[in-house]
């Protein structure tokens, strides 16, 4: 059984041109390149909806600059500032390993996806942390 299916798709002679010609520019086939693109479309929109996702985020937040996010960390109780700076610490030598497994299995894409959601989650995790 074959790894890729074969499909059919329509394109403008123009843009059917300019695909042969950048093919042949960069030794690659047709599909090669459609694939790639195709890849970089999926990718740009994993980054709107994560971009979309921390904005409804920060907007929840109530953070609108970086004063706000600094207000937000100032009210943090100091134990938690020291604890913090132990989990990352932690997960910098961890999540180095980590990153490295995730690229080379699913891409750079995904693993810089998984990072800037774990920060977005953290950030919403402190505002919602009870006072003493």
């Amino acid at each position: 059984m074959r790894a890729t299916k074969l499909i059919t798709i329509s394109l403008p002679a123009e843009l059917l041109d300019e695909t042969q010609r950048v093919a042949r520019q960069e030794d690659r086939s047709r599909s090669e390149l459609i694939r790639e693109a195709l890849r970089q479309y999926l990718a740009s929109r994993r980054w709107q909806r994560l971009r979309r996702w921390g904005a409804e985020t920060a907007d929840r937040l109530g953070l609108k600059s970086e004063e706000d996010l600094q207000r937000l960390l100032d009210k943090v109780r100091p134990e938690i500032v020291a604890w913090g700076w132990g989990m990352n610490g932690a997960f910098s030598v961890v999540g180095a390993t980590l990153a490295i497994f995730i690229a080379m299995n699913w891409g750079f894409s995904i693993t810089l996806s998984i990072g800037a959601l774990t920060y977005l989650l953290a950030a919403a995790t402190l505002s919602t942390r009870p006072a003493a």
